[in-house]
């Protein structure tokens, strides 16, 4: 069955305002992420916030919330959270509603559910300064709402950026890297090199956009498996990853044999001579842009740990900046305080140069973020 054509949602305010508080707490946030079943088929459910940061000595924190501004009964939602939480992994699940009796927050615990009251959200923006003009990034419910009309029309013309699209907006794990960098690399090596024509469009720069961030997301979890490797071994793992994905290579290699000897007896049985066939048509070639992904995993750990804010700055940059074209100064200041934020935003520069390199990013990109 073909899967529809995915049609963005705008969604309640109070999840921008959660996606903004974590933002302000420094994650890399999602809002609205659907979960589908195998090949797309059906939806499952959806999340209305996933948040991801990763901290020293390089381990991944992952928050999924559940936002409610009415007077639903929160015990439902506390065992459905529950199940949610140990799906798509996360260390922790949070249940964003107005006040809440401490019997059932008692009782929410004991599920693995925290629930957040709307008053402890307020008190929580004070302590990060966060004023109601502030809006950075995926918080800015303004802009998606101006734009995602026309980004749906749009997704209903181009069916070749449907998959894309899909799986930008339903990944929830970002735990598997091998075949999510290889299809990322694809997707945004088609979006380079029709960026000439397609410059224009508000949605490419989106999808741009998200994948760019996203593959930041996949490079970090391959980071982390990463950290403790030998440079040797890491290249290694990393290139029989890109290779292979999660097939066993001895596996592949045995294919790739009887593909090579049934071609051979094919070729004989047809022409009555024997024929001499390369072999290297039935080898598996490292994939596209394997250099870069290696220089880029010694970019993320020669630079740590000011490398583990590459996702967060890196989305917050390419969607005020290049999405909403905002060159306003000094907002990322408000959310990133540290002295060295110079030498992180270097990082992201770097890894965007990289990608350029591999075709898998327009120059244009690099450039609207440059030093001034």
């Amino acid at each position: 069955r073909q899967p529809k054509a995915p049609s963005m949602v705008v969604g309640e305010g109070l999840e921008y305002r959660m996606a903004r508080l974590f933002q302000f707490m420094g994650f890399f946030v999602r809002r609205g992420c659907p979960i589908y079943t195998v090949g797309v088929l059906d939806r499952a459910t959806d999340l209305d916030v996933l948040a991801i940061k990763y901290t020293e000595p390089f381990s991944r924190e992952l928050i999924i919330a559940e936002c409610k501004s009415g007077d639903v009964g929160p015990l439902d939602r506390i065992f459905w959270l529950s199940g949610v939480r140990h799906f798509s992994r996360a260390n922790r699940a949070m249940l964003v509603r107005k006040g809440t009796k401490w019997n059932i927050k008692d009782f929410a615990k004991e599920c693995g559910v925290e629930v957040l009251d709307l008053h402890r959200v307020t008190e929580l923006e004070a302590n990060f300064k966060i004023s109601d003009s502030e809006w950075p990034g995926q918080s800015d419910r303004a802009f998606f709402e101006s734009s995602v009309p026309d980004w749906n029309a749009s997704l209903k013309r181009h069916p070749e950026l449907w998959e894309l699209q899909l799986t930008l907006s339903s990944e929830v794990r970002y735990d598997d890297p091998f075949p999510s960098i290889n299809f990322l690399l694809y997707q945004l090596r088609l979006l380079t090199r029709s960026w000439k024509t397609k410059s224009a469009s508000s949605l490419h720069r989106y999808l741009l956009s998200e994948a760019i961030s996203q593959l930041s997301l996949f490079l970090m979890r391959l980071a982390e498996k990463t950290f403790d490797l030998s440079e040797g071994d890491r290249t290694g793992y990393i290139e029989k990853g890109l290779k292979y994905g999660n097939v066993d290579p001895k596996f592949a290699e045995r294919m790739m044999n009887s593909a090579f000897n049934l071609t051979r007896q094919a070729v004989l049985h047809y022409t009555k001579q024997v024929q001499d066939i390369d072999r290297k048509l039935f080898e598996v070639p490292l994939p596209p842009g394997t250099k870069e992904v290696l220089s880029i995993m010694d970019l993320i750990l020669r630079s740590y740990p000011r490398s583990l804010t590459l996702s967060q700055i890196c989305d917050l940059l390419l969607f005020e900046v290049f999405v909403k074209e905002n060159r306003n100064k000094g907002w990322l200041k408000r959310i990133y305080s540290q002295h060295d934020l110079g030498p992180r935003v270097e990082v992201v520069r770097d890894y965007l140069g990289l990608l350029a390199q591999s075709g898998a990013c327009p120059p244009e990109v690099v450039q609207a973020l440059a030093s001034p």
